[in-house]
């Protein structure tokens, strides 16, 4: 739910640095990846498996 309230929120909100990192390493941005924020965390986390 936090996506849909602030959907720009910064990801340190609902991710720790060390999970972030991990997951800037597993999957590859988008081409035209935009600035990362907790939408763009999370919709990594879905290209994971979820």
């Amino acid at each position: 739910m936090l996506n849909r309230s602030a959907p720009d929120a910064p990801p340190t909100l609902a991710l720790t640095a060390t999970e972030i990192g991990v997951l800037d390493r597993l999957v590859n941005d988008k081409p035209k990846a935009r600035c990362k924020t907790l939408s763009h965390y999370l919709i990594k986390i879905a290209r994971l498996g979820g």
